[in-house]
């Protein structure tokens, strides 16, 4: 398997399901296992079972976890959420306007929230001080993940992780307990 080296740090990367390179799950799934501290996920729709697999053993190893999904999608067919509230992860939903975002931050520093690798992942991510913003058009479902034409956007960028973090605080803080 081919790997992409992210030990030096990266400012941006783009990348598009259907590149020649490291399947974007796999990316994916390296990033969260790579979290040392916490995970900030915002997600529309969440139905791929790898990577719910993958936060759940990074909250196993300690790792913070908090995932705000869309009311609409919380019984989605194959969500993923409930198995993660199950699991101890911290799970709101989102009501009123549509949660339709897409994005997860990785070991940012924030002021809310307070805060080992898999042997077999095929690469340890260096993650960045600032941490790691994860966007783009992909829901985390095996559709998106293996079908669709879908772009995703990582950056190490202080002031746009900082307005990120800033949006999750707000849904967090506006949205309800599952």
């Amino acid at each position: 398997r081919k790997t992409i080296d992210y030990k030096a740090p990266f400012i941006s990367q783009i990348h598009f399901r259907r590149e020649p390179t490291l399947h974007i799950t796999e990316i994916l799934e390296n990033l969260i296992l790579s979290a040392r501290k916490t995970i900030h996920l915002a997600m529309y729709i969440f139905t791929s079972k790898i990577l719910a697999d993958s936060l759940k053993s990074v909250h196993d190893k300690g790792v913070q976890v908090y995932v705000i999904v869309d009311q609409s999608m919380e019984a989605a067919t194959g969500s993923q959420i409930q198995n993660l509230k199950n699991s101890g992860i911290n799970v709101k939903i989102c009501c009123g306007s549509t949660l339709h975002h897409k994005f997860c931050l990785i070991d940012v520093p924030n002021k809310i929230f307070s805060s080992s690798t898999n042997s077999n992942t095929v690469c340890r991510v260096f993650i960045p001080k600032n941490g790691v913003l994860i966007n783009g058009s992909l829901n985390w479902t095996r559709e998106a993940l293996t079908s669709n034409y879908e772009n995703c956007i990582l950056t190490s960028n202080k002031k746009i992780i900082g307005e990120y973090m800033d949006e999750f605080e707000e849904r967090w803080s506006s949205s309800q307990n599952l």
